[in-house]
């Protein structure tokens, strides 16, 4: 018995005519090699993935199935005015998470936030907002030793520092707290 199925591939490649020919000449080829169990196909829509998405596949962060996962837009000057309203809703505007619209990684446009600092991100179920206060390179004296402050969601306080230890390799975490828990 024949059946149809759709299909929904990340491909990163820049030009949108190479991504078709790439996945055409893959389903080819399978077709040859597989004595032709796919018959036929049709690629119906091709769109660029967020920036947010180009960056985590560039430098590496990408893991598989972020692609297909909840999106929402974040901004933490929203978050900052007030109760944690740091995510977008085509209904309600800035709000919490919970009722934050969820998008698919190539959809909706960001909206304009007071200091222009709206971004895509994973839905960060599960997670708080960390503010880490660090010193880069402790022990440096002829370097700056002014801390420097590093945001992330994490499960835990004891996750935020292994972000922070993962991102600044031998920094002193000075402090690190919860935001709008």
């Amino acid at each position: 018995m024949a059946h149809t199925v759709t299909v929904t591939i990340l491909v990163d490649e820049a030009e949108e005519s190479n991504v078709t020919d790439s996945i055409n000449e893959m389903l080819r080829k399978h077709w040859v090699e597989n004595g032709g169990n796919v018959i036929d196909w049709a690629i119906d829509h091709s769109g660029e993935v967020c920036e947010e998405m180009n960056d985590s596949i560039a430098n590496g962060t990408y893991e598989e199935g972020d692609a297909f996962r909840d999106w929402v837009i974040f901004s933490r000057s929203e978050m900052d005015r007030g109760d944690g309203a740091g995510f977008w809703s085509n209904t309600y505007g800035w709000t919490t998470l919970d009722l934050a619209t969820k998008f698919a990684s190539t959809e909706g446009d960001k909206p304009v936030t007071a200091k222009d600092d709206a971004t895509w991100m994973l839905a960060p179920y599960r997670l708080n907002f960390y503010r880490a206060l660090l010193i880069e390179q402790p022990g440096a004296e002829t370097l700056d030793q002014t801390p420097s402050a590093y945001e992330c969601w994490a499960e835990t306080e004891g996750h935020a520092k292994e972000q922070v230890i993962d991102a600044y390799p031998g920094c002193r975490v000075l402090e690190i707290e919860g935001v709008g828990q």
